[in-house]
């Protein structure tokens, strides 16, 4: 039910944006989500069209780009992919800690029509 809210700020955004640009219509919005903000695409797709109804939204293609997470190595730097519950360094072999790779959730694109 969290994704809701966010989908209103979302929807809110994107037509704030499209009437700005003086579009006629949206006709594709892509979302870029962390997969680390625990949302799930078919949440955020029900919510995108319950929201977008009666809005130059409504029936536009949605798109949602998965940002994986990225760790930190203390030691050497290194960014990399968690496996798993296995948190070492890909590199180094030490402990790496959560970065805010992951945490995203944004409007990334939007495809308008124009009069």
């Amino acid at each position: 039910m969290h994704e809701y809210h966010v989908m209103e700020k979302i929807v809110r955004t994107a037509e704030e944006t499209a009437k700005r640009s003086n579009a006629l219509k949206v006709l594709k919005v892509s979302l870029a989500v962390g997969k680390l903000t625990g949302f799930e695409d078919g949440s955020i797709r029900l919510y995108f069209e319950t929201l977008a109804k009666g809005t130059i939204l409504e029936g536009s293609e949605l798109f949602i780009r998965h940002i994986e997470p990225k760790f930190k190595c203390a030691s050497c730097d290194t960014l990399f992919d968690c496996k798993g519950s296995n948190f070492a360094c890909t590199k180094c072999g030490q402990p790496g800690s959560p970065t805010e790779i992951g945490k995203e959730f944004y409007i990334e694109d939007m495809e308008i029509e124009s009069p």
